[in-house]
């Protein structure tokens, strides 16, 4: 395979159709109006027309084995729609930044089965291995020997709230109100409607991340209120005693499709 070809196979994965909004088409007797037609066939055309994301490059400079996290300081493009190239260092491994680091700095917008690709290029002289950051899972074979490109997918598996509005988050339209991970672990203490020093503590077992994970609270009138975990001075309702805690965290999961070695080009 020449790497004129090798290139073509990788941008392919780039190129997405336009899902476009096509207007109203309006039919005067039995022929459509000419401007509406116009403008429905343009609309058609250019939904029809495929469109390239940009694919961003992120140099990582790994030294001998020292494991790297992939956040800004270290990939400053991020990992998603990127090329991650490793070099400088020999066999290590490379952990992802959590899942809402990379949502938040790279992936905006992003809503629950949305997917991206992430090309790793291993120039270093040892094979290196993927690891997931708080709430980032990799899916399947996880290493990439030297001299190698590793196609894998990021999929949004999970976002930290339910839909609609939660104090100065809006979530977007296709955001689903699911969450993965739930617990039934009581509320062990509410010092008080609106009082600063307000705590509702849950089991630690709960998969709650300090400052990630949002949680949903059943309220004594039986409505349910939504917080970011360790905030406090803004419960605005009296928890009900014992009432089940859901959470909600973002999670991606990164699966690897495949590898293209060396001798494969």
């Amino acid at each position: 395979m020449t790497l004129r070809k090798l290139a073509q196979r990788i941008n392919s994965l780039f190129a997405l159709p336009v899902i476009g909004q096509l207007p109203a088409l309006q039919i005067l007797g039995a022929l459509p109006d000419g401007p509406s037609l116009q403008a429905y066939l343009g609309a058609l055309s250019n939904a029809a027309a495929p469109v390239v994301l940009p694919i961003r490059y992120s140099p990582v400079t790994n030294v001998s084995t020292t494991a790297l996290t992939l956040n800004p300081a270290n990939a400053a493009e991020g990992i998603v729609n990127a090329w991650v190239v490793m070099s400088g260092g020999s066999a290590n491994t490379n952990t992802t930044d959590t899942a809402t680091a990379i949502l938040q700095k790279y992936w905006p917008n992003a809503v629950i089965g949305a997917t991206a690709n992430v090309l790793l290029v291993n120039l270093n002289s040892g094979t290196t291995t993927l690891a997931g950051g708080t709430n980032v899972t990799i899916s399947g074979t996880a290493t990439i020997v030297t001299t190698a490109v590793g196609v894998f997918r990021a999929k949004v598996t999970n976002l930290a709230a339910p839909a609609g509005t939660l104090g100065n988050q809006t979530l977007q339209p296709g955001q689903a109100t699911t969450n993965t991970t739930t617990t039934t672990a009581a509320v062990t203490n509410n010092a008080g409607q609106n009082n600063p020093t307000s705590t509702v503590s849950v089991a630690a077992t709960t998969g709650v991340t300090a400052n990630l994970s949002w949680v949903g609270l059943t309220n004594t009138d039986g409505t349910t209120s939504y917080y970011l975990v360790t905030l406090q001075g803004n419960i605005n309702k009296n928890v009900a005693n014992g009432a089940a805690v859901g959470v909600y965290n973002d999670t991606i999961t990164i699966t690897r499709l495949f590898v293209f070695t060396a001798a494969a080009v």
